[in-house]
């Protein structure tokens, strides 16, 4: 009777201690890497499951895991893996006919990127087509509104925030907002871009990947670029000046430009009540807009003129003005001069496949609105001040 009491409270004790001591499950995958002075941990692989044709997934990787046995992508699903530094180029595969893949950018890529580029500009003058096009270049990686210049003003480099206190992060950061636009962002057959009667998707290039050396990279953001220097300029200027301290590269700027009475009509246009987005091509088709809203976005435009003005003279920017007109009438030349100017070389393919993306005519949206010769009289006296407008008119 005593040995059946003895067992059973022997069987009780080590019941109480399975259910007491930390239980390691049968599906855990990480485990520790005791023969290191420092701890480190890694994956067994057999136990991942990085992608299958159900679900995607995402799993960080350490380097203790051979890269010959990475998947990084298939045929019928996407998925991003974060790679270390340490993992040789030769064995980075950044874009492939077939797949898209995030792999983040090795300190060789980085350092040999020879310039950083902006965008500056109004609103709705066509700086996403652009970006579009330059983005489908192999040896270009530009982010879209990746806001660089807010977010660095937010977080001022502080040394914390690792994404804007150092080049590596920052270029990453640019990098990875490129590669999901093109996946599920603004430039996919499948965005509101497309919904509103235009793409931003540039099939058979490299919209989302690069092909190594990245020789240019940066952000399209004009319109929200150029209202920060209107709201503060002080600040801007901090931050520009940090930011090229920073990247310790030239810095290039890319100025869209569209007829200023489209784009004001545009802007009017997206503000007013009641307003859908159709293609125009009559000119009697036009609408009521109040006209305190007309004047506002006139005043408005100008402003911005005014201060993309000051920002190239005071600080001795590197800028190309884009016409939208010519990028319509002439778009291999004018897509060749946008090359050169970012000294990147292009191939009759691309310059072909970019072409074929544009309307074959420019959007007037002028004709949209009812315009009063007072109005009319204004802007076209306003145009004449700046050098970069004198060539439009109401009528041209």
């Amino acid at each position: 009777m005593r040995a059946l009491k003895f067992i059973t409270a022997v069987i009780g004790a080590l019941l109480l201690l399975y259910i007491l001591l930390p239980k390691r499950s049968q599906t855990s995958f990480i485990q520790r890497d005791d023969d290191k002075e420092s701890e480190h941990f890694y994956i067994p692989l057999n136990d991942l499951q990085y992608s299958n044709s159900s679900s995607k997934q995402y799993v960080p990787l350490n380097n203790h895991i051979p890269l010959n046995d990475l998947q990084y992508s298939n045929s019928s699903s996407k998925q991003y893996v974060p790679l270390n530094n340490h993992i040789p180029l030769n064995d980075l595969q950044y874009s492939n006919s077939s797949s898209k893949q995030y792999v983040p950018l090795t300190h060789s890529i980085i350092n040999q990127v020879k310039f950083f580029i902006f965008f500056l500009g109004h609103a709705r003058s066509g700086h996403s087509i652009v970006g579009s096009i330059l983005d489908a270049h192999p040896h270009i990686v530009l982010a879209h509104e990746a806001k660089i210049f807010y977010k660095l003003q937010l977080h001022a480099f502080n040394e914390k925030v690792s994404h804007y206190s150092n080049k590596s992060m920052l270029f990453n950061m640019l990098w990875n907002n490129s590669f999901y636009s093109s996946v599920g962002g603004l430039r996919t057959e499948e965005s509101k871009a497309t919904r509103k009667g235009y793409s931003l998707s540039i099939d058979g290039l490299y919209q989302g990947t690069f092909v190594p050396p990245i020789q240019v990279i940066g952000d399209k953001c004009g319109g929200k670029t150029t209202a920060m220097i209107l709201a503060n300029p002080q600040k801007w200027e901090e931050v520009f000046f940090k930011l090229k301290s920073l990247l310790d590269i030239p810095i290039k700027v890319i100025h869209v430009i569209r007829n200023p009475f489209d784009n004001i009509a545009t802007a009017a246009l997206y503000k007013s009540k009641g307003f859908k987005i159709t293609k125009v091509k009559e000119k009697n088709r036009s609408q009521e807009i109040d006209t305190d809203l007309l004047q506002q976005h006139i005043a408005k435009y100008f402003r911005f003129c005014e201060a993309i003005q000051q920002v190239k003279k005071e600080y001795h920017l590197n800028v190309m003005e884009v016409h939208g007109s010519d990028l319509i009438e002439n778009p291999k030349d004018t897509i060749l001069r946008m090359c050169s100017f970012l000294e990147v070389s292009c191939s009759d393919r691309y310059l072909e496949i970019c072409s074929n993306k544009l309307f074959k005519s420019e959007s007037k949206t002028r004709y949209k609105v009812k315009w009063t010769k007072r109005l009319i009289s204004i802007v076209q006296d306003s145009i004449m001040k700046f050098d970069s407008l004198k060539r439009y008119s109401f009528d041209s």
